[in-house]
């Protein structure tokens, strides 16, 4: 099944700025939490920032910690994690980085998504399309 997300509007330094933006639900052990990321194919990896994994009950682990690297010279201490993920109807095993910090906006990464769904992002009409895998053959626009 083809799931269909919006822009959404953000004012930076005033101006409307439309970002992609998905629908996800994230589940650690017994714990759920739904988030509204924003889609990033330039993002190497879905990022959540620390109260989310707090809700999900992630722990510190610092044998476990890397850092994450972006546009620029910042960098962001992360712990990985594998996750239940749900799009649409679709629920499977994905690979996050929890961010140590707050201060992050949470990504939808390409690992363990982009190779399991076509993602049509269509500017124009301010949408994006997450095509499953199965379906990208006989999808019709």
């Amino acid at each position: 099944m083809v799931v269909e997300f919006k822009y959404r509007p953000a004012i930076i330094r005033g101006e409307i700025i439309w970002r992609p933006v998905a629908e996800i639900t994230i589940v650690y052990r017994d714990k759920e939490i739904r988030l509204s990321p924003y889609i990033d194919s330039g993002a190497d990896i879905t990022l959540i920032p620390k109260s989310a994994g707090e809700v999900l009950g992630f722990e510190l682990e610092k044998g476990k910690i890397k850092e994450l690297s972006g546009i620029g010279e910042g960098k962001v201490a992360v712990i990985p994690k594998v996750v239940r993920m749900t799009i649409g109807e679709e629920t499977f095993g994905c690979r996050i980085a929890w961010a140590l910090i707050e201060e992050v906006p949470p990504l939808l990464g390409r690992r363990d998504i982009f190779d399991r769904f076509a993602v049509l992002f269509q500017e124009w009409s301010k949408k994006i399309l997450f095509i499953p895998k199965s379906e990208f053959v006989n999808f019709r626009p």
